[in-house]
């Protein structure tokens, strides 16, 4: 390396730190922040959570991950119930139930987490419960972040 690339490269750092110290200056804060005790071990939680869903499929979508919690946390509702919390329209929620219910359209193996039931108070209406997979599943989840 010659003594002009040599310089240039001072320069840089010293530009960069010149930078990185406007740049405290102007945040208060130092650039990079660390997570507490605390929140390392929310996130460690959250991560064997993860690993579990990726157990049923290693590319689940997160979409997947929203319908099976959601039927988990208010079980026995209708399909626009469950479209309206994900914030997706009836159609792709229809989809997404199905993919992670008892029948699949794409899956060669459906996941069989989540079972429709003819609505009582309606024979055109389903509710939607999590299968006896489904509940295991949701138990494992809330022990690995407990």
């Amino acid at each position: 390396m010659d003594s002009s690339s040599l310089r240039l490269g001072v320069q840089w750092q010293q530009g960069l730190a010149l930078h990185n110290d406007v740049f405290l200056e102007e945040i208060g804060r130092p650039m990079t922040m660390e997570l507490t005790e605390e929140e390392i071990g929310l996130l460690t939680k959250l991560s064997a959570a993860m690993d579990i869903l990726r157990s049923l499929d290693h590319k689940i979508p997160t979409s997947y991950i929203s319908a099976i919690l959601n039927v988990a946390i208010s079980p026995g509702n209708e399909l626009t119930h469950y479209a309206r919390l994900m914030n997706i329209i009836e159609p792709i929620a229809a989809r997404i139930i199905l993919e992670i219910g008892q029948k699949s359209g794409i899956k060669e193996e459906p996941l069989g987490l989540v079972d429709a039931r003819v609505s009582p108070a309606s024979l055109h209406d389903k509710q939607y419960f999590l299968t006896d997979r489904g509940l295991e599943l949701a138990r494992k989840l809330a022990a690995a972040i407990r």
